[in-house]
């Protein structure tokens, strides 16, 4: 389905920041000078000792609290390198200490506490972050590099999943938590859940559930209302549990349930019932990630900033023509200016991606390449820039009147998740970028993301590089 964009946003220029064109007619070339004039080129990909040829982003991020980092696949390694090389020089230049992912929540408490010296495999614990998009050689890396910074002494970076998919574990932790520090309350909120499920057996999606031991929506709303009395138990008797457990403890089992109440409203969603997408679950899901955000930042406190890491339809800052409210969209509408929005494009390359299930043939998980995108499209008129590798500023860009025509209208821009074939490439969405990102990064040539010895395992890859 071509989906798209809606612009929602005017953008009112002083007289002196408009540029004189000629007879007024904005053309191709006047905006690709424009924006060339308003870029960083960016000469190093790969992580390294230092981030500091990066301080050009303070100019633009300012006092941001949260920068979201966005991704036009879930599969390229350059994306991933670079996201890693921003996150480093936020960390070491700008004084932000939390990260958080598009991935299950419970999980991603496990390499937190791996990151500040706990035990554990890193490629185990990558690996059950819950998405085969990040079980990669390059987040493998980020996360070590995490541990090692952490290992330095200071003020901690913590690490957290804020996906409300995958809740089954996260409501597990919620009602543990509860039976464990409200035993007064534990049969009551046990006879809630019990015509619905056992917790002992809880596992997998809620979709599964719905199938095998749900069976119809009324259990389900059954269960989303009960999770919801738990969340709202928690909530109202902090002091009471915190004076239990501690606040370390609390805090998690406070955002359990919250993933878990986001988890199940998800399910209840109808094309949940049947794997295919649905407009309401979207909006849902990504309704639910900006309330984690919300929640991670509510435990940091009013001076925390945040690192998120996520596709680019997820940070980007307004509705779908479906009407879905996106994360990023969300987040600007709760914290206006503190919220800087990045996302990623490019012209050519390979990326990795399953290839969607036919008649004929099962889902593959594997390598597609690409070739130069079309001159009409926000990836092809960013290759006529000039730089190989480079960030822009959008803002600073759309003062001249060239780009705000170029790219202020909805372009078709290169928009792939965790599926892609032949057929999907002609149907990338137009995007007003000028509306839906505040920074691009931009890359020219892009490789495969390198996924890890259990992945590769797992779907029978055989790779060298």
């Amino acid at each position: 389905m071509v989906r798209c964009w809606v612009l929602l946003s005017v953008c009112v220029l002083a007289a002196s920041e408009i540029e004189a064109e000629g007879d007024g007619v904005a053309t191709r070339d006047q905006a690709l000078r424009a924006v060339a004039d308003a870029s960083h080129t960016i000469t190093v990909v790969a992580p390294g000792d230092s981030a500091g040829d990066l301080e050009f982003l303070a100019d633009y991020i300012g006092d941001a609290r949260v920068v979201g980092l966005g991704e036009a696949t879930h599969g390229t390694r350059e994306f991933f390198q670079l996201k890693h090389r921003v996150i480093q020089y936020l960390v070491e230049r700008e004084g932000f200490r939390t990260f958080a992912i598009e991935a299950v929540f419970e999980p991603s408490i496990r390499i937190d506490r791996y990151i500040k010296g706990g035990e554990g495999d890193v490629e185990a614990l990558v690996n059950g972050l819950g998405f085969w998009t990040w079980d990669t050689e390059e987040v493998i890396e980020l996360v070590e590099w995490m541990r090692a910074y952490n290992a330095r002494g200071g003020d901690p970076l913590n690490f957290y999943g804020f996906d409300v998919q995958g809740g089954g574990d996260a409501l597990k932790r919620a009602v543990a938590f509860v039976a464990a520090h409200a035993r007064d309350e534990t049969a009551a909120l046990r006879a809630g859940f019990g015509p619905y499920l056992s917790f002992d057996e809880l596992e997998g999606e809620a979709r599964e559930l719905a199938r095998t031991r749900l069976n119809s929506p009324a259990n389900l709303t059954g269960m989303h209302r009960a999770a919801t009395d738990l969340s709202l138990y928690i909530e109202r008797n902090e002091a009471l549990l915190t004076a239990s457990a501690g606040t370390d403890d609390y805090r998690l089992a406070q955002g359990a349930a919250r993933v878990a109440v986001w988890w199940l409203a998800m399910a209840l969603q109808p094309d949940e019932w049947t794997y295919l997408r649905s407009t309401s679950a979207t909006d849902v899901r990504d309704r639910g990630m900006a309330d984690m955000v919300h929640w991670i930042r509510a435990v940091g406190g009013d001076e925390e900033r945040i690192a998120l890491w996520a596709h680019n339809a997820h940070v980007g800052k307004i509705r779908d023509a479906d009407g879905d409210r996106m994360m990023g969209m969300l987040l600007e509408n709760e914290l206006g200016s503190d919220y800087y929005a990045i996302g990623f494009a490019f012209e050519r390359g390979s990326f990795q991606a399953f290839r969607p299930a036919t008649e004929e043939q099962s889902a593959v998980f594997m390598e597609h390449t690409v070739g130069a995108a079309d001159e009409d499209s926000v990836d092809g008129f960013l290759a006529d820039v000039g730089s190989d590798v480079f960030f822009v500023d959008l803002g600073r860009a759309s003062r001249a009147i060239s780009v705000r025509k170029w790219l202020g209208e909805p372009r078709r821009m290169r928009w792939t998740g965790a599926r892609y074939s032949d057929e999907l490439e002609a149907l990338h969405p137009p995007v007003p970028v000028l509306a839906m990102f505040d920074g691009l990064i931009f890359v020219r040539d892009t490789t495969r993301a390198r996924p890890s010895v259990r992945t590769r395992e797992r779907f029978g890859l055989e790779i060298t590089w």
